[in-house]
């Protein structure tokens, strides 16, 4: 390999939130986190409830080795040119250029680009070893699951378990949406999550 990549765990991520938290003098949130800023806001409810009011999330897997071809990224990101061929499959995945702003898309792909492979490699390992699932039914806050049907990294069935596992959830489908909820579904997405929160 060219380069290696950190060895980081889904709680050094949760670590670095709960620190901001800190720091912002906020004892107890509502999180909201989309993909694998979702995993980690789930494994914050798990492990910090005290935290954690509510979590919604969008996109997200509650098991990472379940998210589709995740295991082929890291030697996507390590082959010449890998950061533009990852970045483009992301993209493709994320939005639909006959649907959405060609702004926002820009926007996205520059803050892919801009990211060492090394540390998008990280968090794909990081996301690969994910498993909250012998600990869903300690999610005890309300969860909001923002679905997007037409996402090829998320498949359906993990939010279907989501939803038989958890003891206070609500679903919110996207059935024309991609991956990208928050960037391409943004209003949509701020109303369910006032509606849950009132």
């Amino acid at each position: 390999a060219r380069w290696s990549a950190p060895s980081l765990e889904i709680s050094d991520y949760a670590g670095d939130i709960l620190d901001v938290l800190d720091h912002l003098g906020v004892e107890r949130c509502h999180f909201v986190g989309e993909s694998f800023g979702g995993t980690t806001g789930l494994w914050l409810g798990v492990h910090a409830p005290e935290r954690i009011a509510s979590i919604a999330v969008a996109s997200t897997g509650w098991r990472g080795d379940l998210v589709n071809n995740v295991s082929e990224w890291p030697a996507i990101l390590e082959a010449p040119g890998g950061l533009k061929l990852w970045t483009e499959m992301i993209l493709d995945g994320s939005f639909d250029p006959a649907v959405d702003d060609p702004a926002i898309i820009a926007w996205a792909k520059a803050a892919h680009l801009a990211v060492k492979p090394e540390v998008v490699s990280a968090l794909v390992l990081c996301l690969r070893a994910a498993d909250l699932g012998p600990d869903l039914a300690k999610l005890t806050m309300p969860v909001l699951n923002l679905v997007a049907h037409r996402s090829p990294f998320v498949d359906l069935a993990q939010h279907a378990e989501l939803r038989q596992r958890l003891p206070d959830y609500r679903q919110v489908d996207f059935h024309e949406a991609k991956h990208r909820l928050f960037l391409t579904r943004a209003d949509a997405c701020v109303d369910a999550l006032l509606e849950m929160i009132g």
